[in-house]
C-alpha cells in the first residue's frame, strides 16, 4: 500500500484524531501497537495506540 492522499484516524480516549499523510513525520509498526509522530498545526507530537484504535484511509484518485 502507498501512503499517499491517505488520512491517519486514530482513536484516542472518546476522540478521533485525525492526520493526512505531509503530517505524519514517522510511522511506526510493531507487534499489536502503532506509533506515530507528527507535525500538525506547527505543534509536534506523539502517539501509540493498539491496531484496534488505528485507521488508515486511502482517498480515491
Amino acid at each position: 500500500m502507498r501512503l499517499s492522499n491517505c488520512t491517519f484516524i486514530v482513536k484516542v480516549g472518546n476522540k478521533y484524531l485525525e492526520f493526512d499523510t505531509h503530517e505524519i513525520t514517522e510511522l511506526h509498526i510493531e507487534q499489536k501497537r502503532v506509533s506515530i509522530c507528527y507535525l500538525q498545526d506547527n505543534s509536534r507530537g506523539s502517539l501509540s495506540v493498539g491496531f484496534e484504535d488505528f485507521e488508515i484511509r486511502q482517498e480515491e484518485s
